[in-house]
C-alpha cells in the first residue's frame, strides 16, 4: 500500500502545474469552509457567553399591573425552590443622566447585593452595590466602563457625582462603581439604540425609598432543571408565599429557550454558508474529475502493457482511484491549515478565543474524500475496462 502511494505521489509530480491547479481549486473550497464553520462556532460562542453575562441565562418573574407587585416573601420563596440557583430583585426605569455637561439616555436598574450572582460584572474600579446600600436606600451608583469613559474621558471616575430623574424628582447620586458585563458589546454594536446602564440600589428607586416591593425576580436555575418545567416549577413555589396565595398574575418567562432557540439560528446560517461555500468543492470535484480523465487518456498504453502482464481491472481501478483521493487530500490538508491559520490570526488580532471543533475539521475531510473517491469513480472505471488489445491499438 505504501509504495503504491509513492508511485501515485511520484505521477501527480510528473504534471506540477496541472496538479498545482486541481490541488489548489479544492484548497480555496476547503479553506472557505474552515473558515465560515470556524466563525460560526466562535460567533455562536461568544454570543452565547456575552448573553450569559447579561443574565439571558435565566428566567424573569414579573407581576401583572392588576395584582400586587412582587416582595420579599416572593423571593424567599423562589430562592427555597430546588429549581433555583440564585435569585435576586430587578427594578427598572428608563430615564436621563447627567454629568460634566452632558446628558444620556439610560436604563436605571434597581438591582441589591447579590445581583452579580444572576449578571456577571466585572468590576474595573471600586465596587458593588451592597447590602448597606439597599437597605438605607443610598443615593449611590455603578456604571458601565464605556459610559464613565463617554462622560469622563476615562473610566476611573469614582466618587464623581450624577444626575438621576427617578419618580419626578431630580436625584445626585455619587458614582461608587466602574463595571464591564455582557451589554458592554451590544452597546459598542449598536450604541445609538441601546441606551446606558446604570446600576442603582433598588430601593432608592422606590418612591418612597423604604417599600420592599420591586418589578421583576431575575432566577438564575440549577444546571440539573434548565427545561421547559422551570416555569411550572417556579409558579408552584411563588403561589406558596406568604404574600399571595396562588400564582394568579404572575407571568414567568424562560430566557433560557429563546436563547437556545437564537443558538439553534446561529447554527443554521452557519450550516446554510458553509453548503454554499462548499459548492466550490463540487466545482472542484469536476476539475478532478477532467483531470483523470485526461490521466487515463495519456496513460492508456501504459494501462494496457500492465494488462498485458498480468494487471487486473481492480488493480488499475485502484491506482486511478487512489490518485484521485490523494490530490483531494492534499488540497483538503492545505486548506484546513491555512483556513484555521486564518481564523486564529484573526482571533489573535481581534482579541477573542479561537476556537474550531475536531468534528468540523474531521466532517471537512470525510467530505473531500468522498469528493475525491465520486470524482474518480467514472475516469478510473473507464481505464479498469480497457483491453490490452485496445490499448496497445491506440
Amino acid at each position: 500500500m505504501l509504495d503504491d502511494i509513492k508511485a501515485q505521489l511520484t505521477e501527480i509530480s510528473r504534471n506540477k502545474l496541472r496538479s498545482v491547479l486541481t490541488i489548489g481549486g479544492i484548497v480555496i473550497g476547503v479553506m472557505s469552509v474552515v473558515i465560515i464553520s470556524a466563525v460560526g462556532e466562535i460567533g455562536r460562542q461568544t454570543i452565547t457567553s456575552k448573553l450569559e453575562n447579561m443574565g439571558i441565562d435565566s428566567v424573569m418573574i414579573t407581576a401583572s399591573s392588576e395584582t400586587q407587585g412582587l416582595d420579599e416573601n416572593d423571593l424567599e420563596a423562589v430562592q427555597c425552590s430546588g429549581a433555583v440557583e440564585n435569585a435576586v430583585p430587578l427594578m427598572s426605569r428608563l430615564t436621563e443622566i447627567r454629568a460634566a455637561g452632558k446628558s444620556f439616555d439610560c436604563m436605571a436598574w434597581g438591582i441589591n447585593e447579590d445581583a452579580d450572582k444572576v449578571i456577571s460584572f466585572s468590576v474595573m474600579h471600586g465596587r458593588m452595590i451592597n447590602r448597606g446600600d439597599t437597605a438605607s436606600a443610598s443615593k449611590v451608583c455603578v456604571m458601565e466602563e464605556q459610559l464613565a469613559v463617554d462622560f469622563y474621558g476615562r473610566s476611573n471616575i469614582i466618587g464623581k457625582k450624577v444626575i438621576l430623574p427617578l419618580n419626578g424628582q431630580v436625584e445626585e447620586f455619587e458614582v461608587v462603581g466602574v463595571v464591564t458585563s455582557g451589554v458592554s458589546m451590544l452597546q459598542n454594536l449598536f450604541g445609538e439604540y441601546i441606551p446606558a446602564f446604570v446600576y442603582i440600589p433598588y430601593t432608592a428607586i422606590c418612591e418612597d425609598g423604604i417599600s420592599d416591593s420591586f418589578d421583576t425576580i431575575a432566577v438564575k436555575l440549577s444546571e440539573a432543571v434548565k427545561d421547559s418545567n422551570a416555569a411550572e416549577s417556579l409558579e408552584a413555589a411563588i403561589s406558596q408565599s406568604e404574600s399571595r396565595n396562588s400564582s394568579d398574575g404572575i407571568s414567568v418567562q424562560n430566557l433560557i429557550n429563546q436563547k437556545e432557540q437564537l443558538t439553534s439560528l446561529l447554527e443554521t446560517v452557519t450550516l446554510v454558508l458553509s453548503v454554499i461555500a462548499g459548492i466550490s468543492l463540487v466545482v472542484s470535484g469536476l476539475s478532478i474529475m477532467t483531470v483523470m480523465l485526461t490521466s487515463v487518456k495519456e496513460k492508456t498504453r501504459e494501462i494496457g502493457i500492465k494488462k498485458a502482464i498480468g494487471a487486473s481491472d481492480k488493480d488499475v481501478l485502484f491506482e486511478f482511484l487512489l490518485q484521485s483521493v490523494l490530490i483531494t487530500l492534499m488540497g483538503a490538508g492545505i486548506g484546513i491549515i491555512l483556513g484555521t491559520g486564518a481564523v486564529f490570526a484573526a482571533c489573535a488580532v481581534i482579541g477573542i478565543t479561537f476556537s474550531i471543533s475536531f468534528e468540523t475539521i474531521a466532517a471537512i475531510t470525510l467530505v473531500s474524500m468522498t469528493i475525491g473517491l465520486v470524482s474518480g469513480v467514472y475516469p478510473a472505471f473507464l481505464a479498469s475496462k480497457l483491453t490490452p488489445v485496445e490499448a496497445l491499438s491506440r
